[in-house]
């Protein structure tokens, strides 16, 4: 479902938009990945 947005949203937007789309995507991501290893870390309450 969002890859077909992106693919969407990839067709009409202007590179400079879709890249700053796919780092604040990745940002979020990292921020996520970041997040899971403090709590594997500190406790295993998945």
């Amino acid at each position: 479902m969002i890859i077909y947005v992106l693919q969407n949203y990839n067709q009409i937007a202007t590179s400079e938009l879709t890249e700053k789309v796919m780092k604040g995507i990745q940002k979020a991501i990292d921020k996520r990945i970041e997040q899971a290893k403090r709590d594997e870390r500190g406790n295993h309450n998945f």
